[in-house]
């Protein structure tokens, strides 16, 4: 017996069963959406929203549970020294830190 599997793109507006459906992601309020359009509701949806994409700043997204403080991995080295310096660490001025220091640079800030 012979089958026969069918794909169709539904345009998540309108419902219909389109051949160029467009997959439209975007973000509003902190929150990431996407839908699937057809080519000519994709290319409505971004003439609508043209002129405010004109007039906006991109912005990076931060990472999911992410705090206002960096990691210890990415904290600059010299921040590490310091506070190593400032806590009666025997570290020295420049080059490589060893790895303690920067575990308990990591275990003080976690």
């Amino acid at each position: 017996m012979a089958q026969r599997e069918v794909i169709e793109h539904i345009d998540d507006l309108t419902g219909e069963v389109v051949d160029d459906v467009r997959t439209v992601r975007f973000g509003f309020e902190g929150l990431d959406y996407e839908i699937d359009l057809s080519g000519a509701n994709a290319s409505e949806f971004m003439r609508i929203l043209a002129p405010y994409l004109r007039k906006s700043r991109r912005v990076r997204r931060a990472r999911q549970g992410a705090s206002n403080s960096l990691p210890a991995s990415e904290v600059p080295v010299t921040v590490k020294r310091s506070w190593l310096l400032e806590n009666g660490f025997a570290v020295s001025k420049a080059g490589r830190m060893k790895l303690e220091h920067h575990e308990a640079y990591a275990k003080a800030h976690s």
